[in-house]
Formats: C-alpha cells, structure tokens, sequence
C-alpha cells in the first residue's frame, strides 16, 4: 500500500512543474495568476516558489514580508533547507533573488544567530558562517549557494527581487 502511494505521489510530483499556463484536471497545487513552480524538494510535501520585486525604499529584512504576502497572502520570504532547492530555484532564474534568511539586527554573524522570516530552523547555512560582518545582514541565491550582502545598499542599487514560499494546496 505504502509503495503504491509513493509510486502515485511520485507520478503526481513529475508532472506538477509550472503552474502557469498549464492545464489541470484537478485544482492546480499553486496560483495561476503569477508565475509559481512547485517543488518537490521538501520532504512529504509540496511547495510553491516565486519571485517578487523588492520596493526601493525598504530599510530592514524583517519588511520582506509584506513583499511576499502583496504577492499571495500565504506566502512568506523563502527559506532554504537543502542543496536541492537552491538547485531548483536556481533552474528556474531565481539566482540573486533574496531569500529569507536574515541576521537579526544587533546580532553577530554566526551560525547560531540566523534566522529565517517563515519561521522555520534555519538549518542549512551553505556559506562561511564566520566571514561576514553585522551589515551583511540579508543573503542572495548564487550559484546554488547563499551570498551574504548588506540589505539596504542591495536593494537600493539595482532591480532587487525576493524568493517567496508557501505550502501548495
């Protein structure tokens, strides 16, 4: 019984890529009004990843919420939890897109002082945890690794965009 099901969810898994623009004999697991995909990548569950532009006149990372949520209202600033994901986000022209993990303000740059804005563990950190500084306070996705950099001046000198997560229906 357990086989079949992995056998059936795996078959469900590979045909679920894009959300938009693509047909669905059932409710599609993301929304069609934006560019979503779906990844397979969490363990037991599917979930939806898309960009979102990051207004200019932000000043901290804990306001990329709000940036996730005008996008959809269950989506929060992605956090990432394995290679895997940083691959598939990478795969779908995600790279320099800010992700949710954030040094909280007045904290040191270490591994233990991390955090993610969905509020999950932040427990995978593929970069130096001891090469920044308490400015290098937000991280991009490069090179399926993560990129520390100093928020403010980031999203003020270019066209920044953010990594939004939420759970697929």
């Amino acid at each position: 019984m357990l086989l079949s099901l992995t056998i059936i969810a795996s078959a469900i898994f590979a045909s679920a890529k894009v959300c938009k623009n693509k047909q669905y004999t059932t409710a599609p697991p993301c929304p069609t009004d934006t560019t979503w995909y779906v990844s397979t990548n969490y363990p037991n569950r599917l979930r939806c990843f898309g960009l979102n532009a990051i207004p200019k006149n932000l000043t901290t990372p804990t306001q990329l919420t709000q940036v996730c949520k005008s996008k959809h209202a269950d989506a929060l600033p992605a956090s990432f939890h394995n290679v895997n994901e940083l691959i598939f986000c990478s795969q779908k022209a995600m790279e320099g897109g800010v992700t949710g993990l954030y040094l909280p303000s007045g904290k040191t740059f270490a591994a233990g002082n991390f955090k993610n804005l969905d509020g999950m563990a932040a427990d995978y950190l593929p970069f130096n945890t001891s090469g920044g500084t308490t400015s290098t306070n937000t991280f991009i996705l490069g090179s399926q690794k993560l990129a520390a950099t100093a928020f403010t001046p980031f999203i003020t000198t270019q066209n920044a965009n953010l990594i939004c997560a939420m759970w697929a229906t």
